[in-house]
């Protein structure tokens, strides 16, 4: 067997394989002689067809098979011979088996990027410090408290304000027919002023009394996450059936007490101080291991294989698919495709995948491994986070290989990134005013 690689690019090759005419041969006549066993052909008993009746019979059926065996013995070893691991799925040009000739035909693959060694020390980065106000805190107990607001009729009449529960019956037409993305609904729950519709549609109801039937006139923008509403002028037949005000709690010690194990409203406030303190120290790590991780991908360019691309979007396409429905929503209920997410989330994983590759390269190059105490560690901590039994945690990853693969990739990098932060130059900043409050 000859093997020949072309460069199409550093990560896109074509591998040009020639079987000998001998081993072609010798498969087509082991099929014949297979099939010889069990065709049955009229006019001849069962194993007597004559080799001509049976190509004239079953050739294109032979040689198909014949090819696909040529391949699949022969594909492995091209790819040993070259060295070369390959990603994703080869593209194959597979032509025509031709008589007395030896066969040829081509895959095309894409291969990891090959890199020098990538230098990672000396990095300078600086590692911002955000210090906490005590006006941080009060905005976060009153987003608790917010959270926490009880509806409440309006008993007496008066309009409906901003800030108000309005309990809609509504139903949108779009030039004079009914529109099915705003099919007559009842009963729909809108806090005014919260944006949940359109800024317009939730300005128009204020001033609207119980049972008031109104028609608000507006227009979608045309970048609207739906599709089926983006740039469309829609008239809405709106009816308010009923007025409800968010009744906040009292911010006392009773208070404290109810949001968590607090006994006083002291206690919550360093609680939400703690919270903050670690957000923040989580951000400072991830815009360290960032601008670490663009560094190196500047200090060693290479070009992506597509296919690592298009797995991460589609990987991330399907993490939002999981989100969604973990509250009981569906791509398209969010007005959102497939297509058109895997699209946005393209720069993202282009980001993604560089970032993984680097650390893949340092990874062998520094010859990382995870210990015992490692793994021991890591079911420790996703124990704790999961609030279950140690056991049930590391038996879940013992049954699930592909789970296990990915806890290793996901340790091993960690263990690069410390490693790198441990040679790199940080330098720390206190930044004062700059920052929106972590969530």
């Amino acid at each position: 067997m000859q093997v020949t690689v072309e460069d199409i690019t550093a990560v896109k090759k074509i591998l040009h394989v020639e079987i000998p005419e001998e081993q072609v041969t010798r498969e087509l006549d082991n099929a014949y002689n297979e099939l010889k066993k069990q065709a049955k052909v009229k006019g001849f008993r069962p194993g007597k067809a004559p080799r001509t009746i049976l190509e004239r019979l079953y050739k294109r059926d032979v040689d198909r098979d014949v090819v696909s065996k040529l391949i699949s013995d022969s594909f492995p070893n091209a790819l040993e011979k070259t060295e070369m691991k390959i990603i994703g799925t080869p593209t194959l040009d597979s032509p025509d088996i031709e008589k007395n000739k030896p066969y040829r035909y081509n895959a095309t693959v894409e291969v990891i990027p090959a890199f020098d060694e990538v230098d990672f020390r000396g990095i300078e980065v600086e590692r911002r410090i955000y210090p906490i106000s005590e006006e941080e805190v009060r905005e976060k107990i009153e987003e608790i408290r917010q959270s926490m607001a009880e509806p409440k009729r309006v008993e007496e009449p008066r309009p409906l304000q901003e800030g108000d529960l309005a309990v809609l019956d509504y139903e949108g037409t779009w030039e004079g027919g009914p529109l099915e993305a705003l099919q007559r609904t009842e009963g729909f729950t809108l806090q005014v002023g919260s944006g949940k519709i359109l800024q317009d549609f939730e300005r128009r109801l204020v001033g609207m009394q119980e049972a008031d039937v109104r028609k608000i006139d507006v227009r979608f923008p045309e970048d609207y996450f739906n599709d089926a509403l983006a740039g469309k002028q829609v008239s809405f037949h709106v009816t308010l059936k009923e007025i409800r005000e968010l009744v906040l709690p009292q911010v006392d010690d009773a208070f404290a007490k109810s949001v968590g194990p607090y006994e006083t409203m002291e206690d919550l406030r360093s609680a939400v101080r703690d919270r903050l303190r670690e957000a923040y120290a989580r951000r400072s790590e991830e815009e360290v291991d960032a601008h670490i991780l663009e560094t190196l991908v500047q200090r060693s360019p290479f070009e992506l294989p597509a296919t690592l691309v298009n797995n991460e979007a589609e990987a991330m396409v399907a993490e939002t698919e999981r989100a969604l429905s973990a509250r009981k929503m569906s791509l398209e209920a969010s007005g959102a495709t497939r297509e058109g997410l895997t699209a946005a989330y393209q720069q993202t994983a282009e980001q993604r995948v560089r970032n993984h590759l680097i650390l893949a390269r340092i990874i062998e190059q520094e010859n990382l491994t995870l210990s015992d105490e490692d793994m021991d560690k890591a079911f420790d901590e996703m124990a704790q986070s999961l609030r279950q039994p140690v056991e049930v945690v590391r038996r879940h990853y013992e049954k699930d290989q592909e789970q296990s693969q990915a806890l290793n990739r996901d340790l091993l990098r960690r263990r690069a990134m410390a490693l790198i932060k441990e040679a790199a130059v940080i330098t720390e900043k206190v930044v004062d005013g700059e920052a929106e409050s972590p969530a």
